[in-house]
């Protein structure tokens, strides 16, 4: 478990402002990801469909859960040191996750439609969950929870929407992006939590911490 001491140095001035190997790997494998969504959108142009609005809008849905993984991952790596070996494992899942969503991703509205869904959730779920236990006592451990409670919530969805297939599918997956897109940012109150802190990771990254454990805008 991590010590209160190393929570403090979480998200401190140590951290690097140029990119880490380990980042400059996972839009590697992000560019990967959406060169397999390219060539989908390809085969929708290029082959004769009688539903093209329908596949586009899974195209556009594709792309919002990829853009969707890779900001989140972005924010953590700039926010927090990436240089700390738990951060580095949570980058390091992240960037196996993707492979695998971009493996299932043609496939995502058939066969596959449980593995993409399944494998989404992890990766959304366990990036909060991992800040969430990291930053108890910080000021934005109320912020932590706030995403994991929504990432849940949309999480429900995902995977009703892998089990259910056909059209029920593509709204599940909407109203799952929509939630991740919209409810962790705003004020709305998160299901069970009625606690609540406008300081998000971002502006977290502009606090320090002084050696008595108290902190301070820079």
């Amino acid at each position: 478990m991590l010590t209160r001491t190393a929570l403090r140095g979480l998200g401190d001035s140590r951290s690097p402002n140029s990119a880490t190997v380990l980042e400059l790997l996972f839009d590697i494998v992000y560019v990967f990801a959406l060169a397999r969504l390219a060539g989908r959108v390809a085969d929708d142009l290029t082959i004769v469909r009688h539903t093209l609005l329908s596949e586009a809008g899974q195209t556009v849905l594709f792309f919002t859960a990829m853009w969707m993984i890779w900001s989140l991952n972005a924010l953590l790596a700039s926010t927090y040191d990436p240089r700390r070996p738990d951060l580095q494992a949570v980058l390091l899942a992240t960037m196996f996750g993707t492979l695998v969503l971009a493996v299932s991703l043609p496939q995502a509205f058939g066969q596959r439609g449980v593995i993409f869904s399944c494998t989404y959730v992890i990766i959304q779920v366990g990036r909060p969950l991992f800040l969430a236990f990291a930053l108890r006592g910080h000021p934005v451990y109320a912020f932590s929870i706030r995403v994991l409670t929504w990432h849940l919530a949309s999480g429900v969805l995902w995977i009703s929407g892998g089990i259910s297939g056909g059209l029920g599918r593509g709204v599940f997956w909407t109203l799952a992006l929509a939630i991740e897109m919209v409810a962790p940012p705003s004020p709305t109150p998160c299901p069970g939590w009625a606690g609540g802190s406008s300081t998000t990771w971002g502006s977290a990254s502009r606090r320090r911490t002084s050696p008595s454990g108290t902190t301070s805008s820079s």
